[in-house]
Parts: structure tokens; sequence; C-alpha cells
């Protein structure tokens, strides 16, 4: 990830108004925050030698940097949904919660991508509990259980809100009809498991399209 951000920060001087380069650099930030990058950050920086640089900006500073990236991608696109989903997912984790809340909401009520409003919907829902909205909290996380019905990360979300305001029978009830057979295997059948990796695309799929493009290219 240290390395990419030189390729990212290239792409943005050759492209400075492109919004997907913007959107691409908010994503390697956000990814630079996330707790297990940092951990192997920490670990690296503790192992490696004196004459080894390994580099990552802290947990806010990313952030912020995520932030400003997607706030560019969707002044330059207002129609690029994902690029303002996270840019709702950055503020709420930088306790910006109701601002945050605002632009999930939209991204909820406008997309039409059934994974997008997945992620907005179980991301909504967490900001809604940090505004104290438990029970606008509840309706997101059954929004998103309606949209991918095998998925078990709404059902035990709301497990575990239940939970926590002491309705503890219903959040068993809850849990217990997330955990029962039979189940998809979750990695497959619960897109949560691929938020972190939402935007990558197949290397043979990209190829294809340069082939297409190239070709098409020719033709003309």
């Amino acid at each position: 990830l240290v390395a990419a951000e030189y390729q990212v920060d290239h792409g943005l001087v050759v492209l400075p108004g492109d919004a997907e380069m913007h959107h691409a650099a908010g994503i390697l930030r956000q990814a630079n925050a996330s707790a297990t990058v940092q951990a192997a950050a920490r670990m690296m920086s503790a192992e490696s030698s004196r004459t080894m640089a390994f580099a990552v900006k802290d947990t806010a500073a990313n952030l912020h940097s995520a932030e400003r990236y997607f706030r560019k991608a969707v002044t330059l696109d207002p129609n690029h949904i994902e690029a303002r989903m996270r840019l709702g997912q950055a503020l709420v984790d930088l306790n910006r919660a109701e601002e945050g809340a605002a632009e999930l909401r939209r991204v909820a009520k406008e997309s039409t991508d059934r994974r997008l409003s997945y992620f907005a919907n179980l991301l909504l829902g967490s900001a809604e509990e940090r505004l104290g909205h438990a029970d606008v909290a509840v309706q997101c996380y059954v929004e998103a259980e309606l949209l991918f019905p095998d998925a078990r990360s709404p059902r035990f979300a709301r497990a575990a809100l239940e939970r926590r305001r002491g309705q503890r029978a219903l959040a068993w009830e809850i849990v217990q009809n997330a955990a029962a057979p039979p189940g998809g295997y979750q990695i497959d059948v619960d897109p949560w498991w691929t938020l972190d990796r939402r935007q990558v695309r197949p290397a043979a799929a990209l190829v294809e399209e340069l082939r297409a493009l190239t070709e098409g290219g020719a033709e003309r």
C-alpha cells in the first residue's frame, strides 16, 4: 500500500480533474487507516532495520486524507455513488456521525446498485447508533437484510444493538436465527466481507477491456 501511494499520486498529477483517480486515492488512504494495516505497519517498523523505511501515517491522518479525496471525487462527479458512500464512512470514522449519516442516507436513497445499497444501510445503521437513533438503526439493518437475506452481518448488527439497549431475549432470538443452519458460506453470500475491495476489478477483465479498446481503435 505504501508503494501504491506513489502510483496513485502520480495518477493525480496526470489526471487532476478525474473523479475516479481521487476516489482511488481516497480508498488507498482509507485502507491505510484500517486496524489491519496500522498493526502491520507497527510490526514492520519494529522489525525493520534502520536502513529500511516503512512509513504509514497514523489512522487519523489517513482518514483526513481519505475525506479530502472522496470529497473532491463527489465534487467532480456528484453522481459517483461509491465515492459518496466512502466519504460518509470516513466522516463517521472521524467521529462526525451527523455529516457521515447525511451522505449515507443519500446513497441509500439514490443507489441502484444492490451491493452499494447494502453497504450504505449497514454503515448508516452504525452512524444512526452513534447518533442515538436506535430504532432508525434497526430499520437500516433490516433494509440491508432484505437486500441479501442469506447474509448474517445485518442480523448480528441488529442483535448487538438490541443487547446494548437491554433487549437480551430479542438479541438472543436474532442471533439464534442468524446462526441456525443451513447457511451459505458467508464470504460468498455476504457482501460485507468485500467492502474493502469492492472497487477491485479482476485483472483479466481489465485486460479484455483494454484489448477491446485497442481493437476498436485499429478498426477505426
